[in-house]
């Protein structure tokens, strides 16, 4: 995936309030029918939180003022792909773009993947009974 299409998808996993890694994974999986692979996570977090998107708070992650002015305008109609888009193209704008490193440790990751299927599991036996 380009990175900035992966940028985009992984800043519309954020909220407003601190979200952890097992949400924005699933908020991922929901957006993209996909779970982000460890190294696009700590790409692309990397990239918002060096390019004040994001903030970290513990082990979660929030839009700064910045992130939700674009969320907001990301979501002037037309859904989620339109939304995504939007921001795709707003990232591509920033003329140098900085990097950090969002410094996701592979364990942390697993766990998150772990913990958001066990959940997924979990909801559809409710839902299905199977």
């Amino acid at each position: 995936m380009d990175p900035m299409r992966a940028h985009a998808w992984i800043f519309l996993t954020v909220t407003e309030e601190p979200i952890a890694l097992t949400d924005m994974i699933g908020v991922a999986d929901a957006l993209n029918h996909e779970l982000p692979s460890h190294e696009a996570l700590q790409d692309s977090l990397g990239w918002l939180l060096a390019n004040g998107f994001v903030a970290k708070e513990g082990q979660a992650y929030r839009y700064t003022e910045k992130g939700a002015r674009l969320r907001s305008d990301a979501n002037e109609g037309g859904g989620a792909r339109a939304s995504w888009s939007r921001v795709e193209k707003a990232f591509a704008q920033i003329a140098k773009p900085k990097q950090a490193d969002a410094e996701i440790t592979q364990e942390a990751y697993a766990e998150a993947v772990k913990a958001y299927e066990k959940w997924f599991r979990d909801t559809y036996r409710l839902l299905t009974g199977k």
